[in-house]
């Protein structure tokens, strides 16, 4: 389970992961676009996490904030060129007593087909603590996944939070990855909470903990068939349903690569070709060290990513990379048109 204070490699998820406490001083805060006109699609962030693709065919972006209660949701609409703000002066602190990163936000969002917002909350435990460890939801859902944990403790390690990424589950209900519990859970409108699968040990590597981080699933947009969710393990390559994918992941530990978000290729009728995972090396203050990796090629098809946090495929074939510590949102890869 990822502890928040402990040693644990485990830990370096709790995000985030990127040696924030510097680069929060370091970025500058900007609040609007060129000549002092509202921020276009890829402008205007603080700390952007993770991307999902919304049913509508936008793209909803979490932003951690600049630690001032300023985190945010928008939605980018990169045809139109529109950005949308769907969730606003959400908790943002840079006093979390998170031992890596200091600074706690808005960590993972999605929108479901009926336009609700769902977004979660990640670890503090330092006042202002309110808020944090949660999920919420723009139809008054509000719920405590640190509690959820206490009564639980789902993996049967320490007890501990840090609700990372969330995804629309198609239905009436949503998912979301805790990588201090090793779970992903179901939390439903009703507020019930429950566990959909624990990853208190990598299938294969005795010991290791998952350390659960970003989500996919097929469905929760407007051009995927229901399916199973796909889960970025941090310590151990991806999940789909309930098993490891195929692919390569003795080299992306070999090269101390460690998996931060996933995303899936269009699939053919209901067979799913590949998916993509993004990844980033473990060294403190090193950059350019992400990248995009699928698993249908099992290669790196975009390398030099500065720390990447989430992504999302684009139609053309391209990604949309969020590299949190660089405060920016970009376009990478080729064009696949």
């Amino acid at each position: 389970m990822l502890s928040c204070v402990s040693g644990k490699l485990a830990t370096v998820i709790t995000l985030c992961v990127l040696a924030l406490v510097g680069a929060v001083a370091a970025t500058s805060i900007r609040l609007f676009g060129p000549s002092g006109a509202p921020p276009g699609p890829l402008e205007g962030y603080h700390h952007p996490r993770a991307i999902h693709r919304a049913p509508d065919g936008r793209l909803v972006i979490a932003d951690l904030g600049s630690g001032h209660d300023d985190g945010q949701v928008v939605a980018i609409d990169l045809a139109k060129n529109t950005r949308t703000v769907l969730m606003d002066k959400l908790p943002s602190t840079t006093h979390s007593g998170n031992k890596y990163a200091d600074l706690a936000g808005p960590s993972g969002a999605a929108m479901a087909a009926d336009g609700t917002v769902c977004v979660v909350i990640g670890y503090a435990d330092r006042p202002p603590a309110e808020g944090y460890n949660t999920l919420r939801c723009t139809d008054g859902l509000r719920i405590d996944l640190k509690k959820f944990e206490a009564e639980h403790n789902p993996d049967g390690l320490e007890v501990d939070s840090n609700p990372f990424d969330i995804v629309w589950g198609g239905g009436d209900g949503w998912l979301v990855t805790d990588a201090g519990a090793n779970a992903l859970l179901l939390a439903k409108r009703s507020g019930e909470v429950s566990v959909a699968s624990t990853f208190a040990e990598v299938p294969g590597k005795k010991g290791v903990q998952g350390v659960p981080a970003g989500v996919a699933k097929l469905g929760s947009d407007a051009d995927m068939p229901p399916g199973p969710p796909f889960v970025a393990l941090y310590n151990g390559g991806t999940m789909f349903g309930g098993a490891r994918l195929a692919g390569d992941p003795a080299r992306l530990e070999t090269e101390r690569k460690y998996a931060i978000a996933v995303d899936f290729a269009a699939p053919q009728g209901n067979v799913v070709p590949g998916n993509y995972v993004l990844v980033y090396r473990d060294d403190s203050g090193e950059r350019g060290t992400g990248a995009i990796y699928s698993t249908a090629d099992q290669r790196d098809i975009v390398i030099g990513l500065d720390r990447p946090t989430g992504f999302a495929r684009l139609p053309d074939g391209r990604f949309l990379v969020s590299e949190e510590a660089r405060s920016r949102v970009r376009i990478v890869g080729e064009s696949a048109r």
